[in-house]
């Protein structure tokens, strides 16, 4: 009796192996394109399904739980007879080109928590029977071209951790029934066309990323969001938000590490406890209009990588302390009122500081002497449209990964600095409207000859100078890639 009992386990063992196997094969007759032929070449019926390539099987059950065909080029259906693999639990075939509506089969896939189906080719309306998957716990739907309404019934997914629906073409509100996602740690809505954030939104006390840019909201920023306490990223750019952000924004969403509210309509004063924030790391606001200055007390976002405050209202004197973040890569503050002189300590507070974006303020006096060595890694310095004056000073070389030199339409003189001839990697320089002069009488060595060694140059702009110029036959010699002179 016991052999035969071992017999029969054995027996129905391999019908599910086979079962799934079936399905899998159902799906390769499915694929269309197989570019690679990663699947077409490896998917055999002579071999057993747990060695093909994307496929992951349970040691203990030998069944199929994990289909995996990532940035595999494929074009696809789904056919229905996935829906027979009863012990899968992960889905991933994001970066691919399936399309055709889901099948509503895989609602008989009780144990899968992952569905991955991003940057493919769905369309339609979000399958409401989604709903019906009770252990799911990251649906990354994203990037597809699903229309439509959000379905209520997705938020029946009590499990729920991440929640992806980005860059597709939903519009509507928010449902309300998302409060009833407790465990969600991550809610990607961007780049849509939603128009309304309900406040039952504020009962997510356990989400860490709330990205909503790029839609269609108005009006004042929901006050539930900023009793999220949790909240580690916080994406609001890109709509139509108008009124201001809360004085004690940094105080309610202690652990706020982003804030990315740029290209929206908001205003007034920043934030006084903005600049208590030890945990931000980037702070992008650009692109509204905000007023005031930037306090002394910004010494204190040590862990700040990248601050982006261009096209706004701002004014007074940039502070000095801004020298003193050592962690900065980036700092955007161009279309402003800022006025006085630039810190020097600004050119020497990060060694990983690849970007300065100062072009359209009031700023006045002269480039400290040693510009270029405290910045090595400078690719991008942006200093037009100001009242700047002096001479390019020669430390410049030591910024020698520059791809980008503005400092147009301000008063700087004297003669161009031949050192821009050893910069490798410029691609764009702009003197327009300044007095820079060459040497007189022009010589073979005129700003030409040096500019030659240039070979990744895009754009020289240099019109509007008292320059006497001699156009040395290497000028034929100018980066291949040059467009604009």
């Amino acid at each position: 009796m016991k052999l035969l009992v071992i017999a029969s386990l054995s027996m129905a063992s391999a019908a599910n192996i086979t079962t799934d196997q079936a399905a899998l094969l159902a799906l390769r007759s499915h694929i269309t394109s197989d570019p690679y032929g990663i699947i077409t070449n490896n998917w055999s019926a002579t071999t057993s399904v747990c060695n093909w390539v994307g496929i992951v099987c349970s040691i203990k059950h030998n069944r199929v739980t994990s289909l995996n065909f990532s940035y595999m080029g494929l074009t696809a259906t789904f056919p229905p007879e996935v829906g027979t693999l009863s012990f899968l639990t992960y889905i991933t075939i994001k970066n691919n080109s399936f399309h055709d509506p889901l099948p509503m089969e895989l609602i008989n896939l009780p144990r899968l928590k992952l569905l991955s189906i991003g940057n493919n080719n769905f369309g339609g309306e979000i399958p409401s029977w989604l709903g019906r998957l009770p252990r799911m716990e990251k649906l990354y739907l994203c990037g597809n071209q699903f229309s439509g309404f959000i379905p209520t019934s997705l938020f029946n997914l009590t499990s729920l951790l991440m929640l992806n629906l980005q860059m597709s073409q939903l519009s509507g509100s928010i449902p309300r029934e998302v409060g009833n996602l407790t465990m969600l740690e991550d809610l990607y809505l961007d780049s849509n066309q939603l128009t309304e954030i309900p406040r039952e939104i504020g009962k997510l006390q356990r989400l860490k990323t709330l990205v909503i840019e790029f839609n269609l909201f108005s009006g004042p920023i929901p006050s539930a969001i900023f009793n999220l306490s949790s909240l580690v990223t916080l994406g609001l750019s890109g709509n139509n938000f108008t009124g201001g952000l809360p004085d004690g924004i940094c105080e309610d969403l202690p652990l706020l590490g982003g804030l990315y509210s740029s290209y929206n309509s908001l205003s007034g004063q920043l934030p006084s406890t903005l600049w208590r924030s030890e945990n931000l790391i980037d702070l992008s606001l650009s692109y509204n209009q905000f007023t005031g200055s930037i306090p002394r007390a910004v010494v204190n976002l040590t862990r700040v990588t990248r601050i982006f405050l261009g096209a706004n209202h701002l004014s007074g004197e940039i502070p000095y302390e801004l020298g003193y973040l050592q962690n900065l890569e980036y700092l955007a503050l161009q279309q402003n009122f800022f006025n006085g002189t630039i810190p020097s300590s600004i050119f020497n507070l990060s060694k990983n500081l690849s970007t300065i974006a100062l072009v359209e303020n009031q700023l006045s006096g002269t480039l400290p002497p040693d510009l270029g060595d405290g910045v090595p890694n400078l690719v991008q310095l942006v200093l037009g449209r100001n009242k700047l004056t002096g001479t390019i000073p020669e430390s410049i070389i030591n910024a020698s990964k520059l791809t980008l030199f503005d400092v147009a339409e301000n008063s700087f003189f004297g003669l161009i600095p031949s050192v821009f001839g050893k910069f490798k990697n410029l691609e764009w320089i702009n003197l327009e409207l300044t007095n820079f002069t060459t040497e007189s009488p022009p010589s073979e060595r005129s700003i030409f000859s040096f500019l030659t060694n240039l070979t990744s140059l895009v754009r020289l702009e240099l019109s509007h100078n008292p320059l006497n110029i001699y156009l040395p036959n290497s000028i034929a010699n100018f980066s291949s890639s040059f467009q604009y002179f």
